[in-house]
């Protein structure tokens, strides 16, 4: 995962979900609603 062009976070997709990372919080705002990107 990277923020302002620095690595700040790496790992799976599913590593990255179970813990609390930027990543995470990012994929929930997206996904809360069950909007899927498209």
């Amino acid at each position: 995962m990277m923020k302002n062009g620095t690595i700040i976070e790496k790992g799976t997709h599913e590593e990255l979900l179970a813990g609390d990372t930027f990543y995470a919080d990012l994929y929930n705002i997206q996904f809360a609603n069950g909007a899927a990107a498209g």
